[in-house]
């Protein structure tokens, strides 16, 4: 569920490939940068930026109300603006000289969560289930964390484009006893093997 991470080969000749020298920490895994905000009012603007890649970047946004202060850059960042109409999520592209593709979301204030979509076990067998909840970009996950007993193996969903996943919760998933620790690799605890996580999908939308 990474947001286009791309390792960049650092063995070019940036003198004679690109006709200019390229600082050394342009070559780095090119991704959103994780410091981005997540959301911005109406009538505002941030900056935003990616790590690593190479330059000149070109940039695009849509999304209800957004746009960005340059198409093109030579630096890491841009400036994302949101007018008065600005609602739901920007998506913001940025493409590299490399022809690499890094994307990046910003949540307007102003908006609602749209359910989309869900993956689950139908059978019901899955027990002692606690809910979990991942903002992603625009998109908000419910992983609905149990057990089951039957296939013995790791039962996970798909749905919208999104995997379900065990969340790094410290230890505070648990089946069949507060000191559960089995995890996907199973056990024979209480009577509980496996994991089973459900998925429900909702994205930032407007009004």
């Amino acid at each position: 569920m990474g947001l286009g991470l791309i390792e960049v080969d650092s063995g070019l000749d940036t003198e004679d490939d690109l006709g200019s020298t390229i600082p050394s920490e342009y070559f780095s895994l090119y991704r959103w940068d994780p410091q981005n905000p997540d959301e911005m009012d109406q009538n505002s603007d941030i900056e935003i930026g990616v790590i690593g890649g190479i330059p000149p970047y070109s940039w695009s946004v849509s999304g209800s109300g957004f746009s960005l202060s340059q198409s093109q850059t030579v630096s890491v960042s841009n400036t994302l603006n949101a007018d008065s109409t600005a609602c739901g999520a920007a998506t913001i592209t940025v493409t590299d000289a490399l022809g690499d593709v890094v994307t990046g979301y910003v949540r307007c204030t102003i908006g609602q969560w749209v359910f989309i979509c869900f993956g689950e076990n139908t059978a019901g067998t899955c027990a002692g289930r606690k809910d979990y909840v991942e903002i992603i970009g625009d998109a908000r996950l419910i992983l609905g964390v149990g057990c089951h007993y039957s296939p013995y193996e790791c039962i996970f969903y798909s749905c919208g484009g999104y995997t379900s996943y065990l969340p790094e919760t410290e230890g505070e998933l648990k089946c069949g006893s507060s000191d559960w620790t089995g995890g996907c690799d199973g056990g024979e605890y209480y009577g509980c093997y496996y994991y089973n996580v459900y998925l429900r999908v909702w994205k930032w939308e407007c009004p």
